[in-house]
């Protein structure tokens, strides 16, 4: 009796009744009724307290528990009927969801609490998750209890006939033994039968596959000495007090795991690498890794790296993970044959169109509907749990297809769909892509422009799919859009969205890998068309993704590349906008009178055509070229030509890049006032485009002033900034900048030591990226940092280095040896600074 075991307990423990009564906080008298039989079931609440008022844990804690739950009057258990088992066995290698089993346990473990309710715990998830496991394994732990038993049904809720409530209700009573059951005919009979019969017994049922509210309703229990747990695909609505848990795919520790189980740790720790890549490859789905693992099971000849390489073969994958008639793609089809028609043809053209995530914006142009017809298709996917939420970006949902889900989707397409209707609803979504983003497409302070902006057939453009800027927060969307485009042969599309991009986001944000993708696809595609004109403009996007990453010799080859094509082509303006490009290189590479060639030639061709952007942009080559040079009044001359011709076409970005420009040649001049104006204008116009990479340059450029002038703490926070956004943006030659700034920072304050840390960084950047010129400039510094240190020897060694590279390079610095010594207090014989 329970009495006797809370008597025995309190006495071990040396306590009196009424001190247990205070620790446990019941009353003395429930606990002398309780030992002396007269409450011979006690609450479940009064069982818990009882027991943390005895400090009892681990085993201790559940034998006290269970005593009380097998407490009952004699006259109850001579009418209880047998217990009733219908669960499946339990897995024997179950692994994982902990957090969820804690969760479930709690809730199904409160039936003896307060309340009258009957605990009910739903798990939804996609196919091959594991839900019906998870439940049942929960089931078996909870036996004790649910003493009277533990039964299940599978209500084949996403198949095509679904058990109807009067039929579930038939088979539930029957294995309950209920000899009235055949006498209740009307679906409430049978409810108020089924309920009256778990009325005096604790039993926990298992719904699995369960289709909705009006299929569950009628086998929910009455009495809350009963429990529930539901498994479905789409969460049911409409359960009150239901407690939802959201069955996801494992994580790689626990697939890991599941995967050792099943094949045996010598053999994973055989290959752990294979074993990782394995279950990535099944998604850490449960039901794939279980397949695989009986897979190799079966086969001990195999490595785990013999089905790594059969399965990395997409088409093969579903394939491999099949035993018989059982595999994940079967179960994703009992999904796919649930939907209507449209949800089955958006299912398919999403899988064709084969993209990491997409808005509904992708799915309306795809099925060629509004946006919000497509979201409600979308919606009905999701409760299929075929694809999923992952975010909101722009007030706007975005979904994603796992894997295996993705390649069973384009199974279908490529099966049902007939060619030229998947590729027409693929170009659909990528043409409408494409205006999204060349609505977005930016002015950008470089020597190129669009080049490639092809007619498009007009039936791809009939939808107005409700495109918006939130496109471009999908970046691998966009970018997996232009390899199919490439892949299915719609070159004229994968050029011009890869060109697009680069103005758009690519060049804007210094996103390398997208911009290389795009154009390596892009080239593949024009390449197999014969699409000349949109190879030429793709070699000039490779020019400038080479410019951009400080690649410069590349940067080049590239350029020269898309001249040749161009002039092949007869297209005189790709090749006047080509040549410019390759200016820019010669230009960064100090390459001064290559420079001024390629710029003048292209400046001339421009003009004569009419595009007034290159010809801005030539202007300010030529300039910057003048001014490396020291020609100053040149360089003032085309720098205020540049700035004016940006301002006329409404061009920000290039206007503050060369008001910086003229700032440099009166900060290069010592007149210090007019060089903080211009570039402190140059910062305002930057500020207002709210680009935070270029106003690291305008605001390097004011810094260096404020140095000039001694206001080095004004300075300092500032270029510590600009430092940090140049790294975010991959942009070595401008972290190189602003190491080489701080340095010069230190130098002012007469701090040689921490001058040389921040130039040697510098200066490590710049031989890796072979620029003799910024090396010279920072070889000068670092020997204005020994002078400052009194060690004329290095100041020497250095600032003849730098001056062998002057010379060769005949910049303005060639000429002002003299200037350095005088301004670093080196009075030693000139001559010797020279003598290599």
């Amino acid at each position: 009796m329970f009495g006797s075991v809370l008597r025995a307990r309190r006495r071990r423990a040396g306590l009196t009744q009424e001190a247990l009564a205070e620790r446990s906080g019941l009353g003395v008298r429930t606990i002398r009724k309780l030992e002396n039989g007269l409450i011979r079931r006690p609450r479940h609440d009064t069982v818990r307290l009882l027991a943390d008022g005895l400090n009892l844990t681990g085993e201790d804690r559940d034998a006290f528990v269970e005593s009380a739950l097998a407490e009952d009057d004699a006259d109850v258990v001579a009418r209880r009927p047998p217990p009733v088992f219908s669960l499946p066995s339990d897995t024997a290698d179950f692994t994982g969801m902990d957090e969820q089993i804690a969760v479930m346990e709690a809730r199904l473990a409160e039936r003896q609490a307060a309340g009258t309710a009957v605990p009910v715990v739903a798990l939804a998830g996609a196919a091959g998750m594991g839900k019906t496991t998870v439940a049942v394994h929960v089931a078996h732990r909870l036996r004790r209890i649910y003493p009277d038993g533990g039964m299940f049904i599978n209500l084949r809720g996403t198949q095509a006939n679904p058990v109807p409530p009067d039929e579930a209700l038939g088979r539930l009573l029957h294995a309950l033994n209920e000899s009235a059951a055949a006498s209740a005919r009307s679906l409430d009979e049978k409810v108020e039968r089924y309920r009256l019969t778990l009325a005096a017994r604790r039993v926990l049922v298992v719904l699995d596959d369960a289709g909705g509210l009006e299929q569950v309703a009628p086998l929910l229990p009455g009495h809350p000495g009963c429990g529930v747990i539901i498994t479905s695909r789409a969460p049911v609505a409409g359960l009150p007090g239901v407690i939802t848990l959201d069955v996801q795919a494992m994580s790689e520790s626990h697939a890991l795991g599941l995967l050792r189980h099943i094949i045996g740790d010598t053999r994973l720790s055989q290959d752990p690498g294979a074993a990782e890549t394995l279950v990535r490859l099944c998604d850490r789905v449960p039901l794939a890794v279980r397949i695989a693992g009986a897979r190799l099971a079966n086969r001990p000849q195999w490595p785990v790296a013999t089905l790594v390489g059969r399965m990395r073969d997409e088409r093969r994958r579903l394939d491999e993970l099949r035993l018989g008639e059982f595999g994940v793609r079967s179960s994703l089809a009992v999904s796919y044959h649930g939907l209507d028609e449209t949800g089955k043809r958006a299912f398919r053209l999403l899988g064709f169109l084969d993209p990491s995530d997409f808005a509904a914006s992708t799915a309306a142009a795809l099925l060629a509907v509004p946006v919000a017809a497509a979201e409600d298709v979308l919606d009905r996917l999701a409760d299929a749990r075929l694809v999923e939420y992952i975010s909101k970006t722009g007030g706007r949902i975005r979904y994603r297809m796992h894997d295996l889900v993705r390649i069973y989707a384009r199974e279908c397409a490529e099966a049902e769909e007939s060619a030229e209707d998947r590729t027409t609803a693929v170009a659909r979504a990528i043409t409408q892509a494409l205006r999204a983003v060349e609505a977005v497409a930016e002015h950008l302070p470089v020597a190129v422009r669009r080049l490639y902006q092809p007619d498009l057939d007009p039936s791809w453009l009939a939808v107005d799919g409700g495109y918006g800027p939130e496109l471009l927060d999908e970046e691998p969307m966009l970018v997996a859009m232009v390899e199919r485009a490439s892949a299915l042969g719609l070159d004229r599309l994968a050029c011009a969205l890869a060109e697009a991009l680069v103005f758009a986001v690519f060049g804007t944000y210094n996103r390398f890998d997208g911009w290389d993708r795009t154009h390596a696809a892009a080239c593949a595609a024009a390449d197999a068309a014969g699409n000349d004109s949109g190879r030429a403009a793709l070699e000039c996007g490779l020019g400038q993704l080479r410019y951009t990453e400080d690649r410069f010799a590349e940067a080049k080859h590239h350029f020269q590349l898309a001249i040749d094509r161009f002039r092949a082509g007869g297209n005189p303006h790709g090749e006047a906008v080509a040549t410019n490009g390759i200016g820019t290189a010669h230009r960064e590479l100090g390459e001064h009178d290559l420079a001024l060639l390629y710029h003048e030639r292209a400046r001339e061709a421009l003009s004569a055509l009419g595009d007034w952007h290159g010809v801005a942009h030539a202007l300010y080559g030529i300039g910057h070229a003048h001014r490396e040079l020291g020609h100053d009044e040149l360089a003032a001359h085309h720098l205020e030509e540049a700035a004016r011709q940006y301002r006329r076409i409404g061009h920000h970005r290039g206007e503050a890049i060369a008001i910086r420009g003229i700032g440099l040649i009166h900060r290069a001049r010592d007149e210090h006032e007019p060089a903080e104006q211009f570039c402190e204008r140059a910062h305002r116009i930057i500020e207002t485009t709210g680009d935070r990479h270029l106003r690291c340059y305008t605001s390097q450029a004011l810094a260096k002033v404020w140095i000039r002038r001694g206001a080095t703490d004004r300075a300092r926070p500032v270029l510590l900034n600009s430092l940090r956004v140049c790294r975010e943006h991959q942009d070595r030659l401008g972290v190189a900048l602003v190491l080489r700034t701080i340095g010069e920072l230190h130098l002012a304050e007469g701090d040689a030591e921490s001058a040389l840390h921040w130039l040697a960084q510098a200066m490590t950047i710049w031989r890796h990226l072979h620029l003799r010129l910024w090396q010279a400039r920072t070889l000068r510094d670092i020997g204005a940092a020994h002078a400052v240190a009194s060690d004329c020897t290095r100041a020497h060694q250095h600032w003849a280095e730098a001056m062998t590279i002057f010379r060769a390079h005949r910049t303005r610095e060639a000429g002002e040896l003299d200037t350095w010594r005088r301004s670093w207090g080196c009075h030693c014989d000139p001559d010797v600074l020279v003598e290599r």
